[in-house]
């Protein structure tokens, strides 16, 4: 039994469905949380928001203006879509990668073809899932845009 090396007619060892959840989970908020400024700023400047200037005038002026809680702004839907988001595709991912590898015959197919067909299903059941968490998320991003609306009337 292997852990992923990618041989024909390989045998993964099957994982704790737990633990593999939590791996992702935790490892994706923990980055959630270190990119959250970057994250608000680039929310803001795809709305239209061009009051500060660019990427790093923007950083500076959210952080004038609003201290560290307006870099921060949103960071509770941000966590909870992302860190579910990667548990359940990381999850999902070593799930159906199982699944494809117990069929009869999958050795004859490229393994790259089986891990990106397993990928593919994994974040399409994972984008469905964590979807509302990321519409609050980007509200609560753009609040400050509801006093002065800066976007088209197409954009979403």
């Amino acid at each position: 039994k292997t852990h992923g090396g990618g041989g024909k007619g390989e045998v993964r060892e099957k994982q704790n469905s737990s633990r593999v959840f939590l791996t992702g989970f935790g490892s994706r908020g923990v980055a959630a949380l270190a990119v959250m400024p970057l994250t608000v700023v680039k929310t803001r400047i795809e709305a239209g928001d061009r009051s500060f200037g660019g990427t790093y005038k923007t950083l500076l002026g959210i952080y004038e203006h609003n201290s560290v809680k307006g870099l921060y702004r949103g960071v509770l839907p941000t966590v909870l879509r992302d860190a579910p988001a990667s548990g359940v595709y990381l999850l999902l991912y070593s799930k159906f990668l199982d699944a494809a590898l117990a069929v009869p015959g999958i050795d004859q197919a490229p393994r790259a073809v089986v891990n990106f067909v397993s990928g593919i299903a994994a974040g399409a059941v994972a984008t469905v899932v964590t979807n509302p968490p990321d519409v609050v998320r980007t509200r609560m991003q753009l609040q400050f845009l509801a006093v002065r609306p800066t976007m088209s009337k197409g954009a979403v």
